[in-house]
């Protein structure tokens, strides 16, 4: 059976107050303090008297993690955002870590932490060891890096600021549509074939590379319908005409 919350026998922090200190001793003066306040706080729910009826929710017995909105449960909302957050932590591995440890050396039990840098700061969530440490394919710590402060509310906003690199690739340009604006080896689309060769603004032609190639520039540079520009090369590497 399910525990409610009955808003109409609610009591307020001075009604807390006061049954807290005669708690403690009813002969004496009691000492208040905002250390006592705390620690009764922290010992119930406190709820706004006027709270509106709706906002009183069911807690069912077999844990919070089953109340539902009539949509997800909190295990499903936290499990959509652990899959989520794994998607965008291995799409950018380099931004991103893991570690069992925080910072200073403690971590709750059996869970990890796992963060993003972004543009703005780090970004973190905690997480449950099982099932979702190895969902993170991302560089492990020893330790977590420092906590700079960030709240739930910043985390969201920094992961907003997130991008993944923009590769542009290049695509095939019709001939009638336009030509290369300046002069320089291109990639064309032939009847034919497609191969490298060097574009002329000033005759505004497509031309064999050289004079070894003339040969088979003459059947492969015409009838040209598509052209594009060389990709870049491989980061790092070179090629013997480079050299």
């Amino acid at each position: 059976m399910a525990r409610y919350i009955d808003a109409d026998k609610s009591v307020d922090i001075g009604y807390l107050s006061d049954w807290y200190q005669n708690s403690i001793d009813d002969t004496k003066p009691p000492i208040w303090t905002d250390e006592h306040l705390e620690e009764l706080t922290n010992d119930f729910i406190i709820i706004p008297k006027d709270a509106p009826t709706a906002d009183v929710v069911e807690v069912p017995e077999i844990g919070i993690g089953n109340l539902s909105d009539g949509y997800h449960t909190f295990n499903e909302l936290y499990h959509h955002r652990a899959i989520l957050f794994s998607v965008i932590c291995n799409s950018m591995p380099d931004k991103a870590w893991k570690s069992k440890l925080h910072d200073t050396g403690d971590m709750f039990d059996n869970m990890f932490i796992v963060g993003i840098e972004t543009p703005n700061g780090q970004a973190t969530y905690h997480y449950d060891i099982e099932p979702y440490w190895d969902m993170f394919k991302v560089k492990e710590l020893e330790k977590a890096p420092k906590w700079d402060g960030h709240t739930p509310a910043d985390a969201i906003n920094r992961i907003a600021t997130l991008s993944a690199d923009v590769v542009e690739v290049p695509k095939w340009i019709d001939v009638n549509e336009r030509l290369p604006k300046e002069s320089g080896e291109v990639l064309i689309y032939s009847e034919y074939y497609i191969t490298k060769c060097m574009f002329s603004k000033k005759h505004r032609l497509f031309n064999a590379l050289d004079d070894n190639s003339k040969k088979d520039a003459k059947k492969y540079c015409i009838n040209i319908t598509h052209w594009m520009p060389l990709p870049e090369p491989p980061s790092g590497a070179e090629m013997d005409g480079n050299k």
